[in-house]
C-alpha cells in the first residue's frame, strides 16, 4: 500500500509557497480551496474565479462544488482559501467572510496572491507580517522536492499545450478483444502502432477497457477488493498479467497514445489514471478532449462528474489527494 508523504506548513508564507505543489502548477485567475481534517490535507481543489461582477457567487460555487461533496466522503474541520490574481482575490475575500461558508466550516486562513506577492485577506491593510513575497526557495519547497511532489512553475495553459491532440490516421479495423488486449499492452510499454490504437478504440468489449482501468493502477498491478463483480474474470486476470511499470512510465505512454489517437477511450483511460493519482487538472483537460470527440461518451461524462466534485479516489480506504 502506498502512502502520502507528509509535508508540514504553519505560516501564511509557507501556505503560499505550497499551493502550486498541491495543485500541480501555478494557478492564475483562480480560487484554491484546501480542505483539512485537523492537520491533514483531505483535498486540494481549484476552480476558475468568476468575473469581478459575479464574485458574490463564489461562496456558493465553493460550497456546492467542493466543500459539500468532499464533506460527504471525509471529515472536513477547516479550509484554507487562496485567491490568485484580481478576480481570484476578490472571490476568495468573499468566500472567507461569507456566512454561507463560515456557518458550515471554519476558514483557517485566507490569502491573496498577485504575481509574486501574497497578502492576508483577513488582515487590515498595513498590518505587520500579513504580506510578503512568495518564496519558492522556502524550505517548504525542499520538502515537496524531497518526496517527489514538487510542481514545475507552469500554468494551466502549459498543461493544456502538453495535452493538445496531434492525431494520426487510424486504420479501420473490425473489433477484436484479442487485438484490443494486445493494443493496451503495447500502449503501456510505448511500443504501440496505429493498428493498436485503432483496436483499443474500437472497444469490442467494455470488459477489456474496464479491467484495464480498474485493475491496472499506475504503479503496477493493483486489484481493488470489491468492485470487480461486473468485470469478467478472464479480463481481470489479463489486466493483472500486464507488466508492472513505474507510474511515470505509464502516464507518459498513455498520454502519448491519447495525443496521437485522440479517441474518447484513450483520453478517458489517461484521465482515470490522473484522477486516481490525484492530478485533477490533467484529468479534466483529458476529459474535455474526450468529450470534444464524443460529447456522449459515458465513461468520460462519469469521470468528469467525479473530477468536478473534487472527490478523491478511494481504493481499499486509501485516500489519494485530488
Amino acid at each position: 500500500m502506498s502512502t502520502i508523504p507528509l509535508v508540514s506548513f504553519s505560516t501564511p508564507a509557507q501556505i503560499a509557497a505550497s499551493v502550486p505543489h498541491m495543485v500541480g502548477y501555478v494557478p492564475t485567475d483562480s480560487v484554491v480551496i484546501v480542505c483539512l481534517n485537523e492537520r491533514s490535507v483531505v483535498v486540494t481543489a481549484r476552480f476558475d474565479a468568476p468575473p469581478l461582477e459575479l464574485a458574490h457567487e463564489a461562496p456558493e460555487w465553493a460550497l456546492d462544488g467542493i466543500i459539500t461533496p468532499v464533506s460527504q466522503k471525509a471529515e472536513v474541520t477547516g479550509i484554507l482559501v487562496i485567491g490568485y490574481d484580481e478576480t481570484g482575490i476578490a472571490a476568495a475575500r468573499v468566500i472567507a467572510t461569507s456566512d454561507l461558508i463560515t456557518d458550515r466550516v471554519e476558514v483557517l486562513e485566507a490569502l491573496g496572491i498577485d504575481g509574486v506577492r501574497w497578502q492576508g485577506l483577513a488582515c487590515p491593510d498595513g498590518c505587520d507580517g500579513c504580506d510578503g513575497i512568495v518564496d519558492y526557495g522556502d524550505p517548504i519547497t525542499a520538502a515537496f522536492v524531497a518526496n517527489g511532489s514538487a510542481a514545475s512553475a507552469v500554468t494551466r495553459s502549459d498543461i493544456e499545450a502538453q495535452h493538445t491532440p496531434v492525431p494520426i490516421d487510424l486504420p479501420d479495423v473490425d473489433p477484436s478483444t484479442t487485438q484490443a488486449k494486445r493494443g493496451w499492452a503495447n500502449i503501456l510499454t510505448g511500443q504501440w502502432s496505429p493498428e493498436d490504437l485503432a483496436f483499443v478504440s474500437a472497444e469490442p468489449s467494455p470488459m477489456v477497457r474496464d479491467a484495464f482501468i480498474i485493475v491496472y493502477v499506475g504503479v503496477g498491478v493493483k486489484a481493488m477488493s470489491d468492485p470487480l463483480d461486473d468485470v469478467e474474470p478472464d479480463a481481470v486476470e489479463w489486466a493483472r498479467s500486464l507488466p508492472p511499470l513505474s507510474q511515470d512510465t505509464v502516464v507518459a505512454n498513455l498520454l502519448g497514445a491519447a495525443v496521437a489517437g485522440n479517441t474518447p477511450i484513450l483520453w478517458s483511460a489517461y484521465a482515470n489514471l490522473m484522477w486516481r493519482t490525484g492530478n485533477g487538472t490533467p484529468a479534466r483537460i483529458a476529459l474535455e478532449n474526450a468529450l470534444a470527440v464524443d460529447p456522449e461518451y459515458r465513461l468520460a461524462l462519469l469521470t468528469m462528474r467525479l473530477v468536478d466534485a473534487a472527490l478523491p479516489f478511494d481504493c481499499d480506504h486509501l485516500w489519494v489527494r485530488s
